[in-house]
């Protein structure tokens, strides 16, 4: 992943170079740059993100690399899905294979509210890809209810919508997704669901 620009370029092209010719089949644009710095974005215009686009992405495109757009936030307009869609129209001439998305609900969300949100952000993202696949590189449910039972739910969902490339639940930590040396409750949800 080309997680932004500035420092974040200095080596892209050798290091993206050497994963294609080592196999790898897709790479990555610009971690949340709909979100800002201080909350772990990359802190992007759409205009800014389609400029680097073209100057660090695009020279992978027509290959048998795929390109994933940039990943965005689930934040509401002119964040997340909108500064995705604003990218994406600047972006005329740029390849992309699919549309990466990120999602995360509040703290104080019940499972049931989330299910429904995931799913509707979701569902518009589809909407959005015209056809191409939707890659959730991070979701998490950090909300008052059981993680398990957020997972039980929307991973068959995930698993038999149409339109869904990938999805990664966010992260291989302790105390997500791990307890220590072997998979939290969590983490056995995950792989079992």
């Amino acid at each position: 992943m080309l997680w932004g620009l500035g420092d974040h370029t200095k080596g892209w092209t050798a290091a993206a170079s050497s994963a294609v010719s080592s196999g790898s089949g897709y790479l990555l644009g610009f971690n949340e740059p709909d979100m800002s710095l201080n909350y772990g974005g990359s802190a992007l215009s759409p205009a800014d993100a389609v400029t680097g686009w073209n100057a660090n992405m695009q020279q992978f495109a027509g290959g048998a690399t795929k390109l994933g757009s940039p990943g965005v936030t689930n934040a509401p307009a002119p964040q997340g899905l909108a500064w995705l869609q604003t990218f994406v129209q600047q972006c005329s001439g740029c390849q992309i294979d699919f549309l990466n998305i990120h999602w995360y609900c509040g703290s104080g969300d019940s499972v049931a509210s989330a299910v429904a949100d995931f799913k509707d952000h979701v569902g518009k993202a589809i909407g959005q890809a015209n056809g191409k696949p939707v890659w959730i590189t991070e979701f998490r449910y950090i909300g008052s209810g059981s993680e398990t039972d957020f997972i039980n739910q929307v991973l068959p969902w995930l698993d038999a919508t149409d339109g869904i490339g990938r999805y990664s639940y966010f992260m291989a930590s302790d105390s997500s997704l791990l307890s220590g040396s072997g998979l939290s409750s969590t983490g056995e949800a995950y792989v079992s669901a």
